[in-house]
């Protein structure tokens, strides 16, 4: 679409529904092409005063939006810690932010999912020599990682008893502890989403006199 496409015309008006910090990006974006944007955030983002665990060579941090890497930001002054990521935007914020330890950016969470259970697989948990029952059925399985990434691995190159750390919001779409439930996951909830009750007057008035030509919607959940 050509830069002001609406021109020749009365400038549209859109509304942009996401969070202040990110809606002014696209109302720039919106203003460029001839569209006259209103910003209505229907919902915010409140960080919470949560506590990390102490730092171990062992531990993962997992996230997966860029809220939960803002969130990450502003309790976290250890950079040592090896993060796993959903998405370049939240990496990047990261590596901005002198996090230099991302070792995996995952396209969505089913792709993260997927790398873990890779890097991570599971053996079978020996009893008395003999990995399995009488009857043929694994007696136990330990997730003791081959892990194939050396970034993953501890100082003292040792695999065993990874932990991971999912540093989330207090709503999500798919959660990652219920996905990866035969590992070790602890969920950290770093922010909350708090969502607006009534429209502004301004956007009210604009609905009455039906000036409004479209309306931006973006999901509360990551």
């Amino acid at each position: 679409m050509p830069k002001r496409f609406f021109e020749a015309m009365e400038k549209p008006v859109f509304l942009v529904t996401r969070p202040a910090a990110e809606a002014k990006a696209t109302a720039r974006k919106l203003d460029n092409l001839g569209i006259k944007p209103i910003i209505e955030s229907c919902f915010s983002i409140r960080f919470l005063p949560a506590e990390l665990p102490v730092y171990k060579s062992n531990k993962l941090i997992i996230i997966t939006s860029i809220n939960g890497a803002r969130a990450f930001g502003k309790i976290c002054a250890d950079y040592r810690w090896k993060i796993l990521t959903v998405g370049e935007k939240a990496a990047k914020f990261l590596r901005g932010r002198s996090f230099a330890n991302i070792v995996h950016v995952a396209e969505n969470v089913d792709e993260l999912v997927k790398f873990v259970k890779l890097q991570f697989p599971p053996c079978h948990s020996r009893v008395g020599g003999n990995p399995y029952s009488r009857d043929g059925e694994v007696l136990a399985v330990v997730y003791r990682p081959v892990v194939m990434d050396s970034r993953l691995r501890g100082n003292d190159k040792s695999t065993l008893g990874i932990e991971f750390i999912y540093a989330r919001g207090n709503k999500v779409r798919k959660n990652l502890k219920t996905a990866l439930k035969k590992f070790s996951v602890t969920d950290i909830i770093l922010y909350e989403t708090v969502e607006k009750k009534s429209l502004s007057a301004q956007t009210i008035q604009l609905i009455k006199n039906e000036k409004i030509s479209g309306i931006l919607f973006y999901s509360a959940i990551k």
